[in-house]
């Protein structure tokens, strides 16, 4: 190289340094002089070169090795410039100076290609989780946050370059971090210049995404909604019916299709929806065998079970699980087909189309809270997985449950048959598991109106009467007691439902009264309070004093020994385990089953009468009194007989040792009487 061309190269060396400083200062808000640096075209080109090598290097450093280089991403790397060029050129007319507008370029595009660099670095240090704390969401550093940060810096050094009136200051500024933040953030553009090699498993995915488009699936769709809407059948005329409704609306994660599937079984298991379900699913790999989820197929699937049903007391569960918008809209994706908007307007007018009157909503999406004001009416349970303005968590094509699908349906419904319940029982699981991921809190919602809370307390109350019945069968077809003792019985049914409601058949009106009156004699805490005193009765005979009466009782281990406490605390888990023979459930279950046996109707009433009465509850109470009083006797009395009979048993039993030791010794062992033969 001769002396001119390094003459050259310097000359456009040095004053892109100061472009560059420049950038980097006014990225931070501080201010810079034009005069400093070299404004021309060249500068331009090498800024912009320089910020494509910057991104190449970030894409290199998260790829690795094994990635290749990436034509398709020079449009969307090189989309900034444009961006750029117009707000500058916005500000330089505002301005009345159009020739400062390749230097507010130049100068945008020095403070890129700072940008880019701490973008970066801040990527890394988040992943590495070193500044979490700073951040408000766990997963992504806000990018919308990040290009505000451009947005805004580019603003304020065109305004200090151009030099502009106060009055125009403030629109200069807002204008830029419009034209450069708005289409930065709302517009996708692939910008990687290095990437993963191609995958032909990646090219099945893209098939699999458009897989509607396949002739045979698409024919086969009407066909599969018509077996799926004729397997649905009427109830049972005697009870309430529950009717499932599933819908997994975003085909291109498969948490949405996994917790339709398993709440879809947990209903047929533990309601009895096996001939009253319908599941529309988008997802590739359900659409050879399953309805696919669109607003005509949920508005046919709807009308078919009002159809079915007795509207008049049977209840719809309608799931829905997918994205959600902030305008409220339920996303139904499926590949590239085209479906019909679903709001929360537009479901209202499917479900009153179908004529369902008791209804049970539920929708996990964001910002889904939106729907209850138009679903809400006396007749309808709807619950939320976030407020309105809230997002939820956990769309993930690994997991099988979001956040709320996990907590609600996994957790809380397996504790509960009532659907509120399991509501208040999942949002605050919800809340810590989001607090510990650093999330905002979704704020799931609920809705109960006054109607539906009596048809769900009557279908509660006969769930619970039909696992008595079945379990109460098996208690007694059980053929030993080692097989009656595996079988849990079901605890007793409320008593506080409402009166008005609807009385089932005869058999179940006398088991609920006998159920009534065991509740009324407090049974169950008479028992658990004897459950209590079995407990305590071993601090009466402690480990210590049966060393003393015993030396070898616990193989030779004394409270000198360091093991001592570990003997102690199995000595308490010892009678910790035996007293809780005394099966609380069972207890009152066995004794409902017994009055109404061996009481009538009319019987078990006035009995049910008397206790419900001041005089009754105070019998009642007074009867738990003497019940403890008996039972603090009774193992007072206990302690004091068994420490003795103990005494009197290790006494004679060193004795017959003794004989039989020296028997043995003299070689003359004691002979059985001649009548023992055994």
């Amino acid at each position: 190289m001769n002396s001119e061309q390094a003459s050259a190269s310097d000359h456009q060396l040095f004053p892109l340094i100061a472009n560059i400083k420049a950038g980097l200062q006014a990225l931070f808000f501080w201010r810079i002089s034009p005069e400093e640096r070299n404004i021309n075209w060249s500068q331009l080109i090498l800024l912009t070169l320089l910020s494509l090598a910057i991104r190449f290097a970030c894409d290199f450093a998260y790829v690795g090795l094994n990635g290749e280089l990436s034509v398709f991403g020079l449009p969307g790397a090189l989309f900034i410039l444009p961006v750029m060029l117009f707000a500058a050129s916005v500000v330089a007319r505002m301005a009345s100076q159009t020739e400062k507008t390749l230097l507010l370029l130049i100068t945008f595009s020095a403070i890129n290609v700072s940008y880019e660099v701490c973008h970066f670095i801040l990527q890394r240090l988040f992943h590495q989780n070193l500044i979490r704390a700073f951040i408000p969401r766990s997963r992504n550093i806000p990018e919308n946050l990040m290009t505000g940060w451009l947005a805004l810096s580019c603003g304020i050094a065109a305004v200090r370059l151009t030099g502009l009136q106060a009055s125009k200051k403030i629109a200069a500024v807002l204008l830029t971090i419009l034209f450069i933040g708005a289409p930065l953030s709302q517009i996708y553009v692939n910008r990687t210049l290095w990437a993963q090699p191609y995958d032909e498993n990646e090219s099945d995915g893209w098939k699999n995404y458009n897989i509607l488009s396949s002739e045979d699936i698409f024919y086969l769709q009407p066909k599969l909604l018509e077996n799926e809407l004729a397997a649905v059948k009427p109830g049972d005329k005697a009870g309430i019916n529950l009717y499932f409704v599933g819908v997994a609306g975003y085909s291109s994660q498969d948490v949405f299709m996994k917790e339709v599937e398993y709440v879809s079984q947990q209903f047929n298991k533990r309601y009895s929806t096996t001939d009253h379900s319908v599941t529309l699913i988008n997802n590739s790999k359900t659409a050879a065998k399953k309805p696919i989820a669109s607003t005509t197929s949920l508005l046919l699937s709807l009308k078919q079970v009002g159809a079915t049903m007795d509207t008049d007391k049977d209840i719809l569960f309608l799931y829905l699980t997918s994205h959600g918008s902030s305008d409220h809209k339920f996303s139904l994706d499926f590949g590239s087909m085209k479906f019909n908007e679903l709001n929360p307007q537009r479901l209202r007018k499917i479900l009153d189309e179908s004529g369902i009157k008791h209804r049970v909503i539920v929708v996990s999406a964001c910002y889904s809270g939106g729907f209850i004001d138009a679903l809400k009416n006396s007749d309808t349970l709807v619950i939320t997985s976030a407020a309105a303005e809230k997002t939820s968590f956990g769309c993930s094509n690994d997991a099988d449950f979001t956040y709320f699908g996990k907590a609600y349906f996994e957790e809380a419904l397996q504790k509960t048959d009532s659907f509120t319940e399991a509501f208040d029982l999942a949002k605050p699981v919800i809340a810590a598991r989001e607090k510990e991921d650093d999330y905002t809190p979704s704020d799931p919602q609920i809705f109960i109106g006054d109607n539906i809370k009596t048809s769900l307390a009557e279908f509660s109350r006969q769930m619970t009467l039909a696992r008595v019945a079945k379990t109460a069968a098996a208690f007694r077809q059980a053929p030993s007691a080692s097989e009656k003792e595996k079988i849990h019985l079901p605890a007793p049914v409320a008593t506080s439902a409402p009166a008005s409601l609807p009385k089932n058949n005869a058999e179940s009106n006398h088991l609920q009264a006998a159920q009534k009156l065991v509740a009324l004699l407090q049974v169950e805490a008479m028992v658990l309070q004897g459950v209590t005193q079995c407990k305590e009765s071993v601090k009466s005979r402690t480990p210590e004093s049966i060393v003393k009466t015993n030396p070898n009782y616990f193989r030779g281990i004394t409270p000198q020994s360091a093991l001592w406490p570990k003997v102690s605390e199995a000595y308490k888990n010892y009678f910790d385990e035996t007293c809780d023979y005394m099966d609380s459930e069972g207890y009152t279950m066995a004794m409902a089953q017994v009055y109404s046996s061996t009481l009538s109707p009319q019987e078990l009433s006035n009995i049910i009468e008397f206790y419900s009465s001041p005089l009754g509850k105070k019998m009642t109470t007074a009867n738990m009194a003497a019940t403890q009083a008996m039972q603090n006797e009774t193992t007072a009395h206990m302690t004091t007989v068994s420490e003795k009979a103990n005494a009197r048993f290790i006494e004679r039993l060193s004795e017959l040792a003794a004989l039989e030791k020296r028997s043995r010794d003299a070689g003359q062992p004691i002979q059985k009487p001649w009548w023992r033969f055994w």
